[in-house]
């Protein structure tokens, strides 16, 4: 059985500086079904990351993210 590994979401956290030093955080988030972008800002890494969190877990209402290897029957 082939492993297909297209079932992603893409996280990107950055850094944004300008010529004092860094400003603030930017979140991006790509899902591998194209179906948008997602932004968000934040002053803080931890609240970056939260935010990534917050975003797929509110655009996939449970489902995605409920998949648990350890469980026997798994969707």
């Amino acid at each position: 059985m082939e492993l297909n590994y297209g079932d992603s979401v893409t996280i990107i956290l950055t850094r944004v500086k300008d010529e004092t030093g860094p400003t603030h955080w930017e979140v991006e988030l790509i899902d591998s079904n194209y179906d948008g972008e997602m932004f968000g800002t934040s002053p803080s890494f931890g609240g970056a990351l939260d935010m990534a969190l917050d975003i797929v877990y509110e655009k996939d209402d449970g489902n995605w993210t409920s998949f648990d290897a350890n469980r026997r029957n798994n969707d």
